[in-house]
């Protein structure tokens, strides 16, 4: 009976029944093996040459790394990535519920860790709004011997005021427990390095977090984030919170960045970290990386963003679906 019950998900919670399927990503059709012992991973669906330029050409400049990217199947990604020694992996045909990307993609992540095993330090990371400005595995940022390093977005602000990080995380554990995290300082999930099996533990961890939640809570954004600073700031993984503007830069909510004659962004000491992470944000600072890395022959193959009633429409589905009950 227990293998009927799961047969037939009765777990009642879509979440759950997810997180048993065995959806992986495709491995990719050719793998670029000359590379270095240093792997850098990212989720980067729906994106086309255009969108990944300023992160695959700026990355490949700096680092000799493997670069393993879930991308679109399409031709003109395929050619773009394996111009610069990019390994392509497709992302799964999901069957059935499955949470938004940002937490599905960690999931995915355990499968990609698997298949390179020679693979001494990993980066996981975000895609459209990074960049790189120097190798980001170079040594001297004082984070090389944890396990795992996060890095945190903050000043200003901490995790009881930093924008929406205190709804996420009272969404995740609840206000008693936020309340006891809320001077601590914001770890963002965008950049995250260390050693291939603390990772694979650290990934495995936010996975279970996430079965808190109500499932439906999980189809909109902030559950990732939530559970990465429950998982530093509690100790539950051997996880480091390095500060801003050293390794990486994580610029979205501080002052814009002043940018050099040589169009590389700099931190308020002059200093400049060899990761840049949400530059978008600020006009000239994303206008500096552009010029330095999107070329005219370049096309774009974004899926276009819901709007008008569409987007009405979907923001409602999701927050209804955020406070319906699960019975489990």
């Amino acid at each position: 009976r227990p293998q009927q019950a799961v047969r037939q998900g009765m777990t009642r919670s879509a979440y759950l029944d997810w997180l048993a399927a065995p959806a992986h990503p495709a491995p990719p059709a050719k793998r670029h093996a000359d590379l270095g012992p240093d792997l850098v991973v990212g989720y980067a669906t729906g994106y086309g040459p255009k969108e990944l330029a300023c992160f695959v050409r700026s990355l490949r400049t700096h680092s000799t790394a493997h670069i393993a990217l879930v991308a679109s199947d399409r031709p003109e990604t395929t050619a773009f990535l394996d111009a610069h020694q990019v390994d392509h992996w497709r992302a799964p045909q999901e069957a059935g519920w499955a949470p938004h990307l940002l937490i599905g993609r960690f999931k995915h992540y355990r499968s990609i860790l698997a298949a390179y095993p020679q693979a001494r330090r990993v980066l996981i990371t975000d895609v459209r709004d990074v960049a790189f400005q120097g190798d980001p595995f170079a040594a001297g940022f004082g984070d090389e011997e944890s396990p795992i390093a996060l890095y945190c977005e903050t000043p200003p602000g901490d995790l009881g005021s930093h924008g929406a990080n205190p709804k996420w995380l009272k969404s995740l554990i609840g206000d008693p427990m936020a309340a006891t995290l809320a001077r601590k300082p914001v770890v963002c999930g965008g950049s995250i390095i260390g050693a291939p099996a603390a990772l694979d533990s650290l990934i495995q961890t936010l996975l279970w977090l996430c079965a808190i939640q109500r499932s439906g809570a999980l189809e909109g954004i902030g559950a990732d984030q939530a559970a990465l600073n429950v998982i530093v700031h509690q100790g539950l993984c051997p996880a480091v919170a390095v500060p801003n503007h050293r390794r990486v830069a994580t610029i979205g909510y501080a002052d814009p960045p002043q940018v050099s004659p040589e169009g590389t962004l700099q931190n308020p000491d002059g200093s400049e970290s060899p990761i840049l992470h949400q530059y978008d944000r600020h006009p000239l600072a994303k206008a500096a990386i552009d010029a330095r890395w999107i070329t005219p022959d370049l096309v774009s193959s974004a899926a276009p963003k819901p709007t008008g009633w569409a987007k009405t429409k979907a923001r409602f589905r999701k927050s209804l679906a955020r406070r319906l009950p699960e019975w489990r």
